[in-house]
């Protein structure tokens, strides 16, 4: 089913881009969290244990009701309350303490220490600064959790006829947490599991191993009076597998954390406030004033804020006059300079019709003349600087990628290549991000299975993917006797480079970051592959181009530091099966430029 749904997936991408190919290639041959109810989230946390240092996914589960809610702002507290943790500690490393002799078969309990960080956010943290708090509750229990150890043979060990068949069930938390109560100062109050690092480090003894934790959620389990002791350090986020040769699981931090319960706070109706504006303006020249970023309501979010009405005060010299937009004024300086700043009061009124207070506008006029008969004298000429923004382009060197030839043995085998190098101009102007995403159609030599998304447009497109079973599809089933002739376009990874290639001058802001390498080196992609073709998964530790399930970032540029001129490039590196026939095997990389 999945290689079926792989293989569909494979032809509407390959329809979707036809004739958008930009390189050749040849070889001679989340986290995610859910909410489950009000109140309630579930996140997915990746847990580094002490065992062996790797990271495994535990899913967490924090709930509690905020009241009063929603809560007038400046009129009282927001309370949360009847709050819990809900989960389930792995316990597979506790039939190790069966087979040691100090847990036995049935209902063991598991003394238990479980540390809990929540966040509450645009609250009072101290002296009526508004921003983040923090709070770690300690649950110790020394009784209350319990693992069930079964084994049928009634042999620790697995010696008897049974073979290794104890087993040992997860810790299973549900456990109150204390209440907790906040001063909101402004915005709703999002209750949420803490973010990484919130429980620091712990008391000497109480960790083991980790007492420098990096999470918000961490668990001790302790057997034996600490013979064994079974710790998970937690954060938001999921696991990454490790990519052999290496054994080491990695993981990815969630990029933002949901909240489990807001508590709305509703704002007393209040006038907007209003920030002074100031501009500098030749004599006869003119000048846009902007309001529209000067005035805020805290009634925003409850229809009491914008659109606002601004009222201007008289203007002692020159003119301001309103454009289409309301807040955007322009002014026109008078002939001569008036000699001091010229000052304009302003205020605006929100939706309900409250005025703010009182602001100004203040206009300095920069003169043409000045005497320096009797002292010296200044004038000050503006600069405008006008930067046109026009397009951003993707070009590549001109030619194919050609790999390094394979000369068939008997055996897998891996080849090496580069791609022809592409330049990322981007001229617009904008803040915008960019990024460069590439993936690899299969790889045909004469006599292949072909697919054609459009008249006139073939690509190889293999039956077969890796050692898996075929495809459950008429069409490509009749051709897999051509299958010895197309290599996966999976089978091909690379690592990725990427430069800045304009000159670097002061106040040049440029970033680009090259996209993730498949696997360190051409040989460890190739175990990679091996071990995916011995466990009938092509997804077992190889993440390659093909396949269309997903394109992988070549090349990419943040938000307001993308533009000017970058250059992209990859080592390529592909694995061919050691049943591949002779030919001269041809796919293509699609780069998408977005």
């Amino acid at each position: 089913m999945i290689l079926l749904q792989a293989s569909t997936r494979r032809k509407s991408a390959i329809a979707a881009v036809a004739g958008l190919l930009t390189a050749l290639v040849a070889v001679g041959v989340t986290t995610g969290t859910a909410s489950a109810a009000p109140g309630t989230l579930t996140t997915v946390n990746t847990c580094q244990n002490n065992a062996n240092g790797n990271w495994a996914d535990i899913s967490w589960t924090l709930n509690g009701t905020a009241s009063p809610n929603p809560q007038t702002l400046g009129s009282g507290d927001v309370t949360l309350s009847g709050g819990s943790i809900v989960g389930e500690i792995p316990a597979a490393i506790l039939v190790a303490g069966y087979n040691l002799g100090v847990l036995s078969v049935g209902t063991n309990p598991i003394p238990t220490k479980i540390w809990v960080g929540r966040s509450a956010s645009n609250v009072d943290t101290g002296a009526g600064v508004k921003g983040t708090l923090t709070k770690v509750d300690v649950l110790d229990l020394p009784s209350q959790l319990s693992t069930v150890i079964t084994d049928p043979d009634g042999v620790p060990g697995g010696t008897g006829p049974g073979g290794a068949d104890e087993t040992a069930t997860p810790i299973s938390v549900d456990r109150p947490l204390p209440d907790w109560t906040v001063t909101p100062l402004g915005g709703n109050v999002e209750f949420k599991q803490a973010g990484p690092g919130a429980i620091g480090p712990l008391p000497i003894g109480a960790g083991g191993a980790n007492t420098a934790t990096t999470g918000s959620i961490f668990t001790q389990s302790v057997v034996a009076g600490g013979l064994i002791k079974v710790n998970f350090d937690c954060q938001p986020g999921a696991s990454v597998a490790a990519v052999p040769p290496s054994t080491t699981t990695s993981f990815t931090a969630a990029a933002s954390i949901g909240a489990f319960e807001t508590g709305v706070v509703v704002a007393p109706p209040t006038a907007p406030v209003c920030t002074n504006e100031t501009l500098s303006v030749g004599v006869g020249q003119n000048s846009t004033v902007d309001l529209t970023n000067n005035c805020t309501d805290v009634n925003e979010a409850q229809g009491g804020g914008s659109p606002f009405t601004y009222q201007i005060g008289a203007v002692s010299a020159g003119t301001l006059t309103p454009t289409a937009t309301a807040g955007i004024y322009t002014y026109a300086a008078p002939a001569t300079d008036p000699g001091a700043p010229v000052v304009v009061n302003f205020t605006a009124t929100d939706a309900t019709g409250l005025v703010s207070g009182t602001a100004t506008i203040t206009a300095t006029i920069l003169a043409n003349t000045c005497d320096a008969t009797l002292a010296s004298c200044n004038l000050t000429e503006i600069i405008v600087q006008p930067v046109i923004g026009t397009t951003m382009k993707l070009e590549k060197v001109p030619g194919v990628v050609v790999m390094s030839p394979v000369i068939l043995n008997g055996r897998e085998q891996v080849s090496t290549g580069a791609l022809q190098t592409l330049t990322v101009t981007n001229a617009r102007g904008t803040a915008a991000a960019w990024s460069v995403t590439a993936y690899a159609t299969d790889l045909g030599a004469a006599g292949a299975p072909t697919f054609s998304p459009l008249p006139g447009v073939t690509v190889a497109l293999c039956s077969r993917a890796g050692a898996g079973p075929l495809i459950a599809n008429p069409v490509l089933a009749a051709t897999v006797a051509s299958d010895r002739l197309c290599i996966p376009g999976d089978n091909l990874g690379w690592t990725p480079s990427a430069a800045i290639t304009h000159n670097d001058i002061p106040g040049d802001v440029a970033q680009v970051t090259a996209g993730a390498a498949s696997a360190p080196t051409p040989a460890d992609w190739l175990a990679g592959l091996v071990t995916a073709g011995n466990t009938n998964d092509p997804g077992v530790g190889v993440d390659g181009l093909g396949g269309l399930l997903g394109s992988r970032t070549l090349c990419s540029a943040p938000v307001n530091h993308s533009g000017g001129t970058f250059t992209c490039n990859a080592s390529l590196y592909l694995g061919v099966p050691a049943s591949a026939g002779a030919g001269q095997y041809t796919g293509g990389i699609v780069l998408t430029l977005a």
